[in-house]
């Protein structure tokens, strides 16, 4: 469960922290998220061999469903959190799950209408990672 209650801010998040082993290669991590449909960013972090962070960011996909949801993560998809090479891909293995992050939408993500929530909960269940091949 990820309780939240941001301050007023230009950025704000919550993570929930879980170092996981995930697999040997690329794959697909497939995280069952019950949301409440306040419109925050998920961010999905994981390490690769070395210990180097990589991040999905999807700020086209918020949190903007009540229920639960299946969202597939493909690692090829990850990125540097610091951004300093936009092509750069995980390589080194094998790789583990981080963290899920929760981050309050900011104008500077540019998403009309979006207002998202100050307050609520957003709850974690099944987490499981499929290795390709």
């Amino acid at each position: 469960k990820m309780d939240y209650e941001y301050e007023a801010g230009e950025d704000s998040s919550v993570e929930y922290a879980r170092v996981m082993p995930a697999g040997d290669k690329h794959g697909t991590l497939v995280a069952e998220i019950f949301g409440d449909g306040s419109n925050n960013v998920v961010r999905f972090r994981m390490q690769d061999g070395e210990g180097k962070v990589w991040q999905a960011t999807w700020a086209s996909i918020l949190v903007d469903w009540s229920g639960w949801k299946t969202l597939y993560l493909d690692t090829r998809t990850l990125r540097e959190v610091d951004g300093q090479d936009p092509s750069a891909m995980m390589s080194r293995f094998p790789i583990r799950f981080q963290s899920i992050l929760l981050d309050d939408c900011s104008a500077s993500d540019a998403l009309p209408g979006v207002e998202s929530g100050r307050k609520g909960e957003v709850y974690l269940g099944r987490l499981f990672f499929a290795e390709e091949g």
